[in-house]
């Protein structure tokens, strides 16, 4: 596609998304703007609440969201900082730019317009996983990536440090060029010294926490999306084992088509075709040898979304959260079907 063509598709889905965050609060039920009406309250109260919700109102005070700009301002502003942080790495190797990448982003959009068109914690973690793709072109500047996530994981949220665990498992066998199989036997067995050694240092389950949340929601209309575990947690096994059915079922969300209603059932589509197209590109990528930070890209990918799979109650919030990764995933698919393309 021309370069003109392209500018002005990008430039027409931004200006998608500046609608959808002025009118969507019109539209959407009230429980979409929970915690962004929250944060909102900590920055004009300075009141205490539970760490992340603190330290993301305090944040937002630092940058004089308090006093310096208006409900629907801040909406335009953190949408338009996170839709540019990805529009970024898509350029980043945009060489031969095709419909797909435009398409997927039209309709990202709308979720960024939803959950990012407001005060959020996830604008942060944007910010962060942003950072990490940005400084992880060489070791050292991965080493300073790492850092802010470290930062993030010890004032946002602690299971971060559990992303970054799998994640180092994955860069290791991602740049060593191993077989599927001898990386499938090797994950699984970091897995499982993981959620080993988790369960002894904290004497928990780590699926357990989306038990405790769901015990209240059963039956409501409101957690139509919910997923449980698939069985009782009696030992680290059985907690890798609903980990597992955790990460099929929020990448998959095969449940959707049964309990949720139209909408629902786009949104499985929509996952399950971003899904096919991340593996796909994925196998295409790890033929050749690629820059590190595309495999930063793929391990980070790989390793948030398991460990959602660990937590995640619903899939409305795994939708929420994913959008963190946006820039990873972009750089991966544009890296397969822009730049390879030209290999």
């Amino acid at each position: 596609m021309q370069i003109k063509k392209i500018n002005l598709s990008v430039l027409a889905i931004y200006i998608v998304g500046l609608i959808l965050v002025l009118i969507v609060p019109f539209l959407l039920p009230a429980k979409y703007y929970s915690d962004g009406n929250y944060i909102q309250q900590l920055i004009i109260e300075s009141a205490n609440a539970p760490g992340s919700f603190q330290n993301t109102a305090y944040i937002y005070r630092l940058f004089g969201f308090e006093s310096l700009f208006s409900d629907w301002l801040v909406g335009i502003i953190i949408f338009s900082f996170s839709l540019a942080i990805i529009i970024y790495f898509i350029k980043k190797y945009s060489i031969n730019w095709c419909r797909l990448p435009l398409i997927l982003l039209l309709v990202w959009t709308i979720f960024l317009a939803v959950f990012l068109g407001q005060y959020s914690k996830e604008f942060f973690a944007l910010m962060v996983t942003g950072s990490l793709l940005y400084f992880s072109s060489t070791r050292k500047g991965l080493l300073v990536g790492l850092g802010l996530v470290i930062l993030y994981a010890i004032f946002f949220r602690d299971y971060w440090f559990l992303i970054l665990a799998f994640f180092m498992v994955h860069l290791v066998l991602i740049r060593n060029h191993i077989s599927l199989f001898k990386y499938i036997i090797l994950f699984l067995l970091a897995t499982i010294v993981i959620f080993y050694l988790g369960h002894y240092v904290t004497d928990q389950y780590f699926s357990d926490a989306r038990f405790r949340i769901n015990m209240s929601r059963e039956g409501s209309p409101n957690a139509v999306t919910m997923l449980s575990n698939l069985v009782v947690n009696t030992s680290p096994i059985t907690d890798m084992i609903n980990t597992f059915y955790g990460w099929f079922m929020l990448l998959i969300p095969i449940h959707l088509f049964r309990t949720g209603g139209i909408h629902h059932v786009i949104f499985a589509v929509f996952q399950f075709v971003n899904v096919i197209l991340f593996v796909s590109a994925v196998k295409a990528i790890l033929r050749y040898q690629v820059a590190m930070r595309v495999q930063v890209a793929i391990a980070w990918c790989l390793s948030f979304t398991f460990v959602e799979g660990m937590f995640e109650p619903d899939f409305g919030s795994f939708l929420k959260h994913e959008l963190v990764i946006l820039p990873m995933f972009f750089m991966v698919i544009m890296y397969r079907y822009s730049y390879l393309r030209l290999k």
